[in-house]
């Protein structure tokens, strides 16, 4: 039988032809690992465009219909940061969802960091559900007193708005569209175990720089507890700053300006956050 015997300078041909053909695969636009929620390795996948600007909104999740004053579920900028609204806790529980306050009066939103890997797995998590499409018509349950779930992508060069009634409704005969939507809202509720720990930052508050500031019809005087416009600090609507330490709790919310003895106006305070007009 015939030997072939490799050179030295062979066997060191055919290892730069390996190494150049795996550069040039490595070229391709994908993520070469990806980190499960596990914090584990799995193959890697095409990366999924997304606008890289702090004020645009690559995911928004809002349960219930949008009105001046309110705060998104979830929004996640272009930059990585991500926001939720905060509990305010009992000082025995670390306030803030655990986070101190580091400014009295501000609106307990909270912010995290996400990796531009942890970004990846969201957007993939959606695309493997199907929700990086034209959006269907989601079917109707059925029930009443319920709220509409709004979830918004903008990736992949287009921006897609999905709008499903009562999406939490425990129903065995819900269609495959509304299951996967619900899904995706469910996975968001708990970012870290989605990503992995180690592609999401430790939370912090969010102190806006503006807040949308925007006022109502006038009303006779109410008779309860609904919390009042700080005095010597002007009502101007739209994009503005406010004296934080002004006000005597968390700014965002609804007030009642004017006397008790005249017409009140109502008026709504959101933070700033990707996505919002100002």
């Amino acid at each position: 039988m015939h030997v072939t015997r490799r050179t030295p300078f062979a066997v060191t041909v055919a290892v730069t032809v390996l190494s150049l053909f795996a550069s040039s695969c490595g070229d391709s636009e994908t993520d070469p690992t990806t980190t499960g929620s596990d914090d584990t390795s799995t193959p890697a996948r095409e990366l999924i465009e997304h606008p890289s600007e702090a004020d645009t909104a690559v995911v928004r999740i809002a349960v219930g219909q949008p009105h001046p004053g309110s705060i998104p579920d979830l929004v996640i900028g272009g930059d990585g940061k991500m926001y939720e609204p905060g509990e305010k806790l009992g000082e025995d529980r670390g306030g803030l969802r655990g986070v101190a306050p580091p400014q009295a009066g501000a609106q307990p939103v909270i912010v995290r960091q996400l990796s531009s890997e942890g970004m990846q797995l969201i957007l993939q998590r959606a695309d493997e559900l199907g929700l990086l499409a034209d959006p269907p018509t989601y079917e109707d349950t059925g029930v009443t007193d319920s709220a509409t779930t709004y979830v918004r992508f903008d990736a992949d060069g287009s921006r897609f708005d999905h709008e499903a009634y009562a999406l939490g409704f425990d129903d065995p005969e819900i269609d495959e569209e509304r299951r996967r939507l619900a899904d995706f809202v469910t996975d968001l509720e708990d970012v870290e175990a989605l990503v992995g720990s180690g592609n999401i930052g430790p939370p912090d508050q969010h102190v806006p720089e503006l807040w949308s500031v925007s006022a109502g019809a006038a009303y006779p005087p109410f008779d309860d507890e609904a919390q009042r416009w700080p005095k010597g600090i002007e009502v101007t609507e739209g994009c503005v700053e406010l004296d934080v330490a002004g006000f005597p709790g968390a700014i965002a919310g609804r007030y009642l300006v004017g006397a008790d003895t005249e017409r009140v106006q109502l008026v709504a305070v959101s933070p700033d956050l990707p996505g919002d007009d100002c």
